[in-house]
């Protein structure tokens, strides 16, 4: 008797299927619990209520000792590597092009062997990336690491090299210090410091994570340095006139559709 009456009173088990996150929640349960649990009435962590002996908590204390300084998934060595690999990949691409068009000299194949296998080894996580999207969020923050980086050393090295050509602001008098560079950096682009800039600022907001912002800042960004060129090369031009006119010609800018 006691066991039909159990039974008869045993209530369905709901069944249980993946349940939807909510990020927002989620982000104001960490904050109003300092990161340590709880949130919506739940009990907080303490540490009585860790369980040391769960073979779960093992395994993600050993996944997350990877991820530390020095060990086979350093989060440190990637970002390293990503920076090395676009870096590599722009400064060859930019080499080849300049010794291809510029001179007889078959040295053109070292950068570019670099740069075929720079990209290939950036599509090979790109591929991934996109067979399997669950990656595609930590190829985007490298590859805007990559740029940060990337832009920073480019504009950064152009200032070093300008030394006193350089000012923030536009010259519209020629200074005695004023000289045409054409050497160095200022061999591979015409306006180093802003093509770094640029990129600089496209890899900020692909860190940042938001597509609206990312197109936002880009427009701004290419506004700002389209018509800026074009205002400063007519002072170059009345500066240095032919020496400038024929620099101009060989010289990409190497920011997109800014000629």
């Amino acid at each position: 008797m006691n066991t039909e009456i159990a039974n008869h009173d045993e209530q369905p088990r709901p069944s249980t299927g993946p349940v939807r996150r909510n990020p927002f929640n989620e982000s104001i349960e960490l904050v109003s619990s300092g990161g340590l649990g709880g949130g919506n009435g739940s009990a907080p962590w303490t540490p009585s209520s860790t369980p040391t002996n769960s073979g779960i908590v093992q395994a993600i204390e050993a996944t997350e000792r990877t991820l530390h300084r020095n060990q086979k998934r350093s989060l440190a060595g990637i970002a390293l590597r990503a920076f090395l690999l676009g870096g590599t990949f722009f400064s060859s691409t930019a080499l080849t092009l300049y010794l291809s068009t510029q001179s007889s000299s078959p040295l053109w194949r070292l950068p570019f062997f670099l740069a075929s296998l720079s990209l290939f080894h950036f599509l090979e996580f790109y591929s991934t990336a996109f067979a399997n999207p669950a990656n595609a969020e930590a190829l985007i923050l490298l590859a805007g690491l990559s740029l940060v980086f990337f832009g920073q050393i480019i504009r950064t090295s152009a200032i070093i090299q300008a030394g006193p050509s350089f000012s923030h602001l536009v010259a519209q008098r020629k200074k005695e210090t004023h000289v045409l560079i054409t050497s160095g950096i200022y061999s591979i682009l015409r306006h180093p410091s802003y093509f770094g800039f640029f990129w600089w600022g496209i890899g900020t907001q692909l860190v940042l994570g938001n597509v609206f912002c990312l197109l936002g800042y880009s427009a701004v960004l290419w506004k700002f340095f389209s018509a800026r060129i074009k205002g400063e090369e007519e002072f170059l031009v009345r500066f240095f006139k032919k020496d400038y006119e024929e620099f101009r010609k060989r010289t990409p800018v190497g920011i997109p559709y800014i000629k």
